[in-house]
């Protein structure tokens, strides 16, 4: 972990440190925002499989209605 107090002036005099945290912070959002994406297509597929499960357990219950009569 890099720690910069007020009076060190490392960043301003490397370039290349600021450059190489500005690209680390960078990438550490991306792959946060890449995990949240994965999560909400998970949930959204799991509630689109629990709709057709649901769909079909309905539909196997009417038909099974309707050939008891």
């Amino acid at each position: 972990m890099f720690r910069v107090s007020e009076d060190d002036e490392s960043l301003d005099t490397n370039p290349e440190l600021l450059e190489v945290l500005e690209v680390f912070v960078l990438l550490h959002a991306e792959n946060k925002n890449r995990i949240l994406l994965k999560r909400v297509k998970n949930f959204i597929f799991l509630i689109l499989l629990f709709k057709h499960v649901i769909g079909i357990y309905v539909l196997l219950s009417v038909y099974l209605g309707i050939m008891a009569l």
